[in-house]
């Protein structure tokens, strides 16, 4: 990230504008996904460990 900016800084104009609405464009989609990914996974794994802990919960009462 940072080396695009710098390498911005250091050619024309236009080019500069255009590597920089490129990166303000595809960066926070990608975080978005990376973002949804993780929440995704993290949702799995707690789904997961709670359906466990009831089992053993009921186990345990009964």
């Amino acid at each position: 990230m940072r080396f695009l900016v710098d390498f911005a800084m250091h050619v024309s104009q236009p080019l500069q504008n255009a590597i920089l609405q490129m990166t303000a464009t595809k960066i926070p989609t990608l975080a978005k996904t990376t973002m949804m990914t993780i929440a995704h996974l993290t949702l799995k794994v707690e789904l997961k460990s709670t359906t466990k802990n009831k089992g053993s919960m009921k186990f345990g009462d009964s």
